[in-house]
């Protein structure tokens, strides 16, 4: 039950500021660098099954379960367990996270990708702290869950 509930203090303290480092990121490249946009492949996943219902419900139970539960287990429960074996566990926080982070990166997305780094290495390392302090992997997986689920609904409502 605490893990639960840090995951969702977390995500109330990160989603935020992760939004501003982005939509700041974004203004930077587009409006004043002229740079052109391109939408993260997972994105573009979700509008694309927005027109079919059982398709949409489909790529969310991706988007919001399996793909946090995936990407915990590996980053946090495998990557990061075997780093602490070597590394302090700042280090080993840093470098899963920024592996996290590598996974997300998609030639395709171009100049996008700055704006997903900048936004996800900080998510990474969030989760790597929670993963460390409550060893756990429930309360990284409630927040990753919740930041992938709220930021699917904001695309689900703004695309309509």
């Amino acid at each position: 039950m605490k893990a639960l509930q840090v995951g969702l203090f977390s995500w109330f303290l990160a989603f935020p500021w992760i939004t501003l480092l982005s939509q700041a990121t974004n203004y930077i490249l587009h409006e004043l660098l002229h740079l052109p946009s391109h939408e993260q492949l997972a994105v573009r996943y979700v509008k694309l099954a927005l027109a079919f219902p059982l398709t949409t419900l489909e790529a969310l139970s991706v988007v919001i379960l399996l793909a946090p539960l995936i990407e915990e287990f590996l980053f946090r429960g495998l990557l990061q367990n075997f780093l602490l074996q070597h590394l302090s566990r700042g280090k080993a926080i840093v470098l899963s996270s920024i592996a996290f982070t590598l996974l997300h990166i998609a030639p395709e997305q171009a100049w996008d990708n700055v704006t997903l780094a900048l936004s996800l290495f900080p998510l990474g390392c969030l989760l790597g702290f929670l993963y460390e302090k409550y060893q756990t992997l429930f309360a990284p997986l409630v927040l990753h869950a919740l930041f992938n689920g709220i930021s699917a609904l904001q695309l689900f409502y703004l695309t309509r």
